[in-house]
């Protein structure tokens, strides 16, 4: 991978989480393909689909507060040779 393409990669989800924690849900869905995976902190947070996705967001938005993340760092961790993210301007999947 590209440097640049590691910096934007950092980027989007520094933004991604960004609104994730502003309960902004629909930015973040919006990068989502349809065979999205969430792993979250609860063990019960492996989750898959993109409506499985959806459906625990809306549901963790009643236990969340907005609130702003500090000290942030963000490492690439890459296994597959190809950074995949979804591109709005394209409004299509993009891979690096």
């Amino acid at each position: 991978m590209k440097k640049s393409q590691e910096k934007e990669a950092i980027r989007l989800t520094q933004e991604c989480w960004h609104h994730y924690w502003q309960l902004d849900i629909e930015y973040l869905l919006g990068y989502c393909d349809e065979n999205v995976s969430w792993i979250g902190a609860e063990q019960s947070e492996f989750i898959q689909g993109f409506e499985n996705v959806r459906s625990n967001f809306v549901e963790l938005l009643n236990h969340l507060r907005p609130c702003y993340l500090l000290n942030q760092e963000f490492f690439i961790a890459q296994n597959s040779g190809k950074l995949r993210y979804y591109d709005k301007r394209r409004a299509a999947p993009y891979s690096c």
